[in-house]
């Protein structure tokens, strides 16, 4: 399936059961797409670490809407690395 017919699916995910991981992706400027999210459960983890991973993309603006999007991580850390159009700030 193409990144196209994903993206109902992916807007309307409210929970992830293991770890989210957002990398070289181009094509994104911002996670509002994912504004639905609420919860990583992190039962599974990227390097056994990591529930949220965000790394190497490159328009990258901005991640969620901090003001109206409460997410919680309920096991796991958070890595963040070489979004350089990321301002760290609005992290």
């Amino acid at each position: 399936m193409r990144f196209a017919g994903l993206i109902p699916q992916i807007r309307s995910r409210k929970e992830i059961t293991g770890y989210f991981v957002i990398r070289f992706s181009t094509p994104f400027m911002s996670f509002h797409m994912f504004r639905k999210l609420r919860r990583i459960h992190g039962q599974q983890l990227y390097k056994n670490t990591y529930a949220l991973v965000v790394f190497e993309n490159q328009n990258l603006h901005e991640l969620f809407n901090i003001e109206k999007q409460n997410i919680e991580i309920l096991r796991g850390k958070v890595q963040i690395l070489n979004n350089r159009m990321l301002c760290y700030k609005k992290v």
